[in-house]
């Protein structure tokens, strides 16, 4: 997954890959911050249902015109914690309708990867800070990331400490949920 070209910015997508998890918004996101000039790489990892043929066939034309934006498919273990290692932002542009607390934000801020991110379920009321865990508006998801980046990006603030403050953040939320966890066995242990 490392880049060859340390100084572009590397954002991700994971997921099971369909349009409603915001596979195509993500790709519309890196084709605009390439458009105005950022060196982006991208990486989407995640597989696509077997019987989704035409999915799969769309994204490889996408991902052929698109420069520096790779597919690795479905990854667990060491390849998974690869996958977020070389990340500078997870970009999460869910719509699922289903869409609770998704696995991989938490997964993402627990290696110190920053996401981007819809307020799609539980997302904006219990993982999003405004900081680590930014949320837009489906509506307008992909001008308003794009702005954020680019702001992000022309900042001085280094990748360093947006990646301290996910990790922070993953702490906080893990912290609440251990106190959660703690009185649910009281509750349960008490009746």
């Amino acid at each position: 997954i490392k880049s060859a070209r340390c100084d572009a910015f590397h954002l991700g997508f994971i997921a099971n890959l369909c349009a409603e998890k915001g596979l195509w918004t993500f790709l519309d996101t890196v084709d605009r911050l390439q458009a105005i000039g950022h060196e982006v790489i991208a990486t989407i990892a995640g597989p696509i249902e077997p019987a989704d043929a035409l999915l799969e066939k769309e994204l490889e034309q996408r991902l052929r015109a698109m420069k520096n934006v790779s597919w690795l498919g479905e990854v667990h273990g060491r390849e998974r914690t690869q996958f977020y290692l070389e990340l500078d932002l997870l970009v999460f542009p869910t719509v699922y309708p289903n869409e609770s607390e998704p696995l991989v934000i938490l997964e993402a801020l627990a290696h110190g990867v920053p996401v981007m991110t819809t307020p799609r379920g539980c997302i904006a009321n219990s993982l999003a800070d405004g900081n680590a865990v930014r949320v837009f508006p489906e509506a307008n998801f992909v001008d308003a990331a794009v702005t954020a980046i680019d702001s992000d990006l022309k900042t001085i603030r280094p990748q360093s400490e947006r990646k301290v403050l996910a990790k922070q953040h993953y702490h906080h939320l893990q912290g609440i949920g251990e106190k959660q966890f703690k009185v649910l066995i009281e509750s349960v242990a008490s009746y």
